[in-house]
């Protein structure tokens, strides 16, 4: 049984799987309204009343306005305990996700899987990149923006931070699963020092090298942390995975800021990227040497340089290119910020270079354990989902549940709660990895869980594979 108590002035969603009900037990002075669309429920509350909706047969957002007073919500399953349930004839699901849903692995009816709202209407570019990755035809970026668990904190024995932590991140992951299906992916990417809190790097990444740079802690974008670079003696190395002949950065940008120039050490072709300019955010897309395997950042003479993104690929392979943008403890006011230097004008300058075709979002726990007010945090979402679907489209990530000494269940709850309803509003696909991975306590217990908020290697791989369904589920 899930159990909360709201306030005057809240408006919360709940989700109800199919067979569940919600009771609703206003105060002496509680009154408000309650709403299931699809179900054409749309009642008034008033005071010192119980009320009670649900086992329907899918699952169905329930909505409750509260004017005056407070309110006991609970959500259990099991017979209703008054008449004003209601049952439902359709399933929720449209017959392209139930064939998907059926072949997925996860057992169940669909509405308690972990593929929900997929859809042919919102996976189009999915499907093609898949596709295209699939038949060698052509190459797409698939970015991830997210929290810690997307960055890999805690996968491999240290601090959380640790050493190469960042190679068993789902994200990375993910690109190895896909490619031994035979789509072709790479995630020749980093993204950020990827700690908010503290300087991680290179330790956290054994794939890149600093000489005179050092992550700034003052100036975070995408990932967290810029690379500071120290004018004319700054220099980063990055050695990816695989063979390439382009080099891609993005970075802030300032009056008086230094020119990056980018080479490939297979040869003398470079690139550059100016960074001197209006306080924002710039990118380049680069060619550099066929073969190449070390990619080399220098800093010019000037003011410096802060970039966050070095990325790498062979423009004559067709494929998807992760790109793993995990910041950790982060939550959506980090990335729908307004500072000088934030998120959305990295989104608008990646995204305006057409350099990005899909994205998943992952944040909500770290909103929920940080307290951020539960308005703030649907409107950031709402506003995060808009600037990514303008481009492509979008999976919701929602976490498994996390350790109750970390966040209270029922604030846990609320938060998934307001994800689910924000996604569904925006009609994007949504992964719900409660329907996956068992509660804290089982996952500590397997090694699937490191503590009350990451998780090991073994957990990450499971998300991987979940991930690496949901990309294929449509195809």
């Amino acid at each position: 049984m899930q159990q909360v108590t709201i306030q005057n002035g809240s408006t919360i969603p709940f989700i109800l799987k199919a067979g569940e009900y919600i009771k609703i037990t206003t105060s002496s002075l509680g009154a408000g309204t309650v709403a299931v669309p699809g179900e054409s429920i749309a009642d008034t509350l008033v005071a010192s009343t119980e009320y009670a909706y649900g086992k329907f047969s899918a699952q169905r957002e329930v909505i409750v306005l509260l004017t005056a007073g407070s309110a006991d919500v609970e959500i259990d399953s099991g017979a209703p305990p008054l008449a004003q349930s209601r049952q439902s004839s359709g399933s929720g699901v449209d017959s392209a996700s139930s064939v998907a849903l059926a072949r997925s692995g996860f057992g169940g009816t669909p509405d308690q899987k972990a593929f929900r709202n997929f859809k042919s209407s919102n996976t189009s570019t999915l499907r093609r990149i898949v596709a295209d990755a699939r038949a060698g035809y052509a190459r797409s970026r698939l970015g991830v923006f997210g929290m810690s668990t997307e960055a890999g904190a805690g996968s491999l024995s240290g601090t959380l931070y640790g050493t190469n932590n960042r190679s068993k991140s789902w994200p990375m992951l993910l690109a190895s699963i896909l490619n031994a299906r035979g789509i072709n992916a790479s995630a020749d990417y980093i993204v950020g020092g990827g700690n908010k809190s503290a300087a991680a790097l290179p330790a956290f990444d054994s794939r890149v090298s600093f000489t005179n740079t050092a992550e700034s802690l003052a100036v975070q974008l995408w990932g967290g942390p810029t690379f500071q670079m120290t004018a004319t003696t700054g220099q980063i190395t990055f050695t990816p995975a695989n063979p390439f002949d382009r080099i891609m950065i993005a970075s802030a940008s300032s009056g008086g800021n230094s020119v990056i120039t980018a080479v490939g050490n297979g040869g003398a072709t470079s690139g550059t990227l100016n960074t001197s300019g209006a306080a924002g955010v710039v990118y380049a897309d680069n060619a550099c040497s066929a073969g190449s395997t070390v990619a080399t950042l220098t800093c010019g003479a000037g003011g410096g340089a802060f970039p966050f993104l070095i990325g790498t690929r062979d423009s004559t392979k067709p494929g998807i290119e992760v790109i793993n943008a995990g910041w950790g403890a982060s939550g959506t006011p980090d990335w729908n910020s307004a500072a000088a230097w934030n998120c959305n004008q990295a989104f608008d300058a990646i995204l305006d270079s057409n350099a990005l075709n899909c994205s998943v979002l992952c944040l909500d726990i770290n909103d929920a354990y940080f307290g951020v007010a539960q308005a703030t945090y649907r409107a950031n979402l709402d506003a995060l989902l808009t600037k990514l679907k303008g481009k492509g489209d979008v999976i919701v990530r929602i976490s498994p549940t996390v350790g109750t000494g970390a966040v209270a269940q029922a604030t846990q709850d609320i938060y998934w709660a307001i994800a689910i309803a924000a996604a569904e509003a925006a009609d994007v696909p949504y992964v719900d990895l409660r329907s996956v991975l068992p509660l804290r306590a089982a996952s500590l217990t397997q090694g699937i869980a490191r503590d009350d908020l990451h998780e090991t290697a073994r957990g990450y791989a499971i998300e991987a594979e979940v991930m690496a369904r949901a990309l294929t589920l449509m195809v």
